[in-house]
């Protein structure tokens, strides 16, 4: 019996060895080989798959925690895996930040003054559509005092959604190179750009986070990133803890004393607007079943403290049994 169960797990290995060798001779393993590459395991970001584009900046730099094991192609010293095939490491450089390649969650896009189409898949109607929103900025982000760019793409896959991106364009002594893209957010509304001692600050307006992609953007928003071991990266600030917002919550609209229940949500949490939520359950009111009330929030000198009320709404027992402004019966 024993034996038995030992030689099926052989047998599985074995398939599963040979499907690896399959892919790997088949389709991108064989477009490593065929151009001189090895095929391997590495650990890249969760939104990579197998065969990478290593030429670029990031594709496998994520945290431990945030990456998966994927297969990739070792290519000869100075060459990198461009996601087709071994070439020239530099192949990939540009000659200005217009005129790159950038990475947008996972995909090689390359500008063309300023402007790429790329099918969706082969022979489709509908294609991906990026382009460059406003001007460029230009200013030392790495310390090697050669000045590089940071500009704002707008990325469309066809759909009714503009996803607006924030990237950096590396200059070294053969072009430029681009980096990961950072999501901004989608149908957003960029305003500036501003760069001080190589820290990136984006300024945009966006919605509330209870607010559908339809309304006007009217939240400003602030996000900040600075360029480390050639990727860009996120600078965050403090973040609101779900006990530190209930403690806010309480103080500000009280107890669940005459209620059955208190829930005490965060809200956004994005580039810097934090909104707190509570809703009151099970009111002892003739009309009222609950209530809801959301507040923003913010960090000054050295604690979390709640600002203006934006929503006050309540669930009744007879009328409207959603959360609405209207008043109950």
């Amino acid at each position: 019996m024993i034996k038995a169960i030992v030689i099926i797990i052989v047998i599985i290995a074995i398939g599963f060895l040979a499907y690896w060798l399959f892919q790997s001779e088949t389709g991108l393993g064989q477009a490593c080989l065929s151009s001189g590459g090895e095929v391997s395991t590495s650990l890249c970001c969760k939104t990579a798959a197998d065969f990478p584009n290593l030429c670029l900046i990031g594709a496998c730099g994520c945290s431990p925690q945030d990456s998966h094991e994927v297969k990739v192609c070792i290519c000869p010293e100075n060459y990198c895996f461009d996601g087709e095939s071994c070439v020239v490491q530099g192949a990939s450089l540009g000659p200005d930040p217009l005129n790159t390649t950038y990475s947008i969650e996972s995909e090689s896009i390359t500008l063309k003054d300023g402007y790429a189409e790329k099918e969706i898949v082969p022979g489709a109607a509908s294609k991906i559509k990026v382009g460059v929103f406003g001007g460029l900025s230009y200013e030392d982000l790495n310390g090697d005092e050669l000045e590089d760019g940071v500009l704002i793409l707008t990325y469309n896959a066809g759909g009714s959604g503009t996803f607006y991106y924030i990237a950096a364009s590396l200059q070294d002594q053969g072009g430029y190179k681009g980096t990961d893209a950072v999501l901004l957010g989608d149908r957003i509304s960029p305003k500036d750009i501003q760069i001080e001692e190589g820290v990136i600050t984006v300024n945009y307006a966006d919605r509330y986070p209870w607010e559908p992609l339809t309304a006007t953007t009217t939240v400003n928003k602030t996000k900040s990133l600075e360029v480390k071991q050639e990727e860009l990266q996120e600078i965050l600030g403090k973040n609101l803890s779900q006990e530190t917002a209930l403690e806010l919550a309480k103080e500000e609209w009280g107890e669940c004393e005459e209620c059955d229940s208190l829930e005490v949500s965060v809200l956004d949490g994005k580039d810097g607007a934090w909104y707190v939520q509570a809703i009151y359950d099970g009111l002892r009111d003739d009309s009222i079943e609950a209530e809801k009330k959301i507040a923003t929030a913010h960090y000054v000198d050295e604690a979390w403290e709640l600002g203006e009320t934006l929503v006050e709404e309540q669930k009744c027992y007879r009328g409207h049994q959603d959360f609405s402004t209207e008043p109950c019966l």
